[in-house]
């Protein structure tokens, strides 16, 4: 393994397979999650649909990790192990269809406790 230094700013890009050029990254907004955070055949279907036309980083909507810091009905959630297996499945869909994944969080700051 080589080492390397970067310095502050410095562009550094990854190697990656020719077929990904160039890096194609798509942030979804939410919306498609179950009433209790779960991802939805329907999310998985998207994020596998947009990894397999050339996207090669598909980011997640913002997944609360505080119930009280939920921003909607329908938003991917991260506050509880149960969901574990329903955001895996999202992660092994977009990897199945050449991507790389990635869960975004997030919470509602002063209004969430802890």
């Amino acid at each position: 393994m080589t080492s390397m230094t970067l310095t502050l700013f410095e562009t550094f890009l990854p190697k990656r397979p020719a077929s990904r050029e160039p890096l194609r990254a798509f942030r979804h907004l939410g919306g498609l999650a179950s009433a209790d955070g779960s991802a939805t055949p329907a999310l998985e279907t998207l994020y596998a649909d947009l990894a397999g036309n050339d996207v090669g980083l598909v980011i997640s909507g913002h997944a609360f990790v505080d119930p009280a810091g939920r921003l909607g009905l329908q938003q991917l959630g991260a506050h509880d192990d149960a969901l574990v297996p329903s955001l895996a499945g999202l992660a092994r869909a977009v990897h199945d269809a050449g991507g790389k994944f990635a869960l975004q969080i997030s919470t509602w700051g002063p209004e969430c406790g802890g």
